[in-house]
């Protein structure tokens, strides 16, 4: 005889399981995509400021690698070299003829002979490198001087700290008042570059405040 929920096939003596249903109906199921949906449109555009943020500081750590290369090559040649904010395409090909810009999207390190009164291309880095984007980057270069040169001590040949700032302005302005991350990237007349956060509500014992 079976037990409960089985049925005996009276005339062959095999049984058949007898389970209840399981699974969602159709409103559970509508229901539940109705919440994804409502939680996927509030965490789609938190998730795009995130992105511009990143993209921003690839772009200011790209920077600061190129102004650090710049000094080191300038030590170990014993020579000026400089690196140049430019929107020419940063190859060799260009490396004399690129005209410096203080919002250029692109740098190049190039080496100065005073023999031949020409450059030396040492790198090039499309500003879009590193920062996820490759078309038309949002990111916005402002420079106080669009040529950072250095000696052979290391040091710059100039009067002043420069002064890069890092900005997104299709995403509004810089936080505290606004969402967007702005970076700084600062070279003081000593040659030491540095990346700083210019949020003015960061405490003014943190490392990363400008």
């Amino acid at each position: 005889m079976g037990g409960p929920g089985h049925v005996l096939g009276a005339e062959k003596g095999w049984f058949v399981l007898k389970h209840p249903q399981a699974g969602f109906s159709l409103i559970e199921t509508m229901i539940g995509l109705v919440i994804v949906a409502v939680l996927l449109f509030a965490a789609v555009p938190q998730f795009s400021v995130f992105l511009h943020n990143q993209r921003l500081r690839g772009a200011a750590q790209g920077l600061s690698a190129g102004l650090q290369l710049a000094r080191a090559e300038a030590v170990k040649r014993n020579a000026r070299v400089e690196m140049i904010l430019t929107n020419a395409d940063p190859i060799a090909t260009l490396v004399n003829s690129a005209t410096a810009n203080v919002n250029g999207v692109h740098w190049i390190v190039r080496q100065y002979d005073p023999v031949t009164l020409f450059y030396n291309f040492i790198e090039g880095r499309d500003g879009a490198t590193g920062t996820g984007m490759f078309d038309a980057t949002p990111v916005l270069t402002t420079a106080s001087v669009a040529t950072i040169p250095f000696n052979n001590f290391g040091r710059t040949n100039l009067t002043s700290q420069v002064t890069i700032t890092l900005t997104n302005p299709s995403l509004g302005t810089c936080a505290p008042s606004g969402k967007v991350r702005c970076l700084n990237v600062l070279v003081p007349v000593g040659g030491q570059v540095r990346l700083c956060d210019p949020d003015s509500s960061l405490a003014a014992a943190d490392t990363r405040r400008c």
